[in-house]
């Protein structure tokens, strides 16, 4: 039995859209969930009521490395700077560098290369990387941080 030409073009052409449809989809699904790219184009999405312990480091004003944008203080009133550093041409995927100092004194700062879910401890801090933020402009780029003293 030969099945007509018609009838093979009614039974493709469904297919064809159908495949169309899933590759779109599997394209937006990708695309969203791809780490640390999921900002808008301008700037992340407000951190809105963090836990905490909680905060964004936004970068570090170009030229003034002892200016954190986040920090902690120990029991003793020390305070320790937390700052992002800005992109570079080259920088690795789904990364972020962190300055860690201690009382401002950029001559003990402390600089280091993190990942989504990475912790590291500096200073008497402990630092867990929640999310970073890598947008269009690295000026605005982000990282969400959960800083906290160092239990004694």
């Amino acid at each position: 039995m030969r099945v007509s030409p018609s009838r093979r073009a009614r039974w493709i052409i469904p297919v064809v859209v159908l495949l169309a449809v899933a590759a779109a989809v599997v394209g937006v699904v990708v695309s969203r969930s791809s780490g640390a790219h999921n900002g808008t184009a301008d700037r992340p999405p407000p951190l809105g009521s963090p836990a905490a312990g909680v905060q964004r480091l936004t970068v570090i004003p170009v030229g003034n490395p002892s200016d954190p944008t986040g920090g902690v203080t120990l029991a003793d009133g020390t305070k320790v700077g937390l700052g992002l550093l800005k992109r570079y041409d080259g920088t690795a995927p789904h990364t972020a560098r962190i300055d860690v100092l201690v009382g401002g004194d950029t001559g003990k700062a402390h600089f280091h290369t993190v990942r989504q879910g990475d912790t590291i401890t500096d200073y008497g801090v402990t630092i867990k990387i929640l999310r970073i933020w890598r947008v269009g402009d690295p000026a605005h780029d982000a990282v969400d941080v959960r800083a906290e003293p160092v239990a004694s």
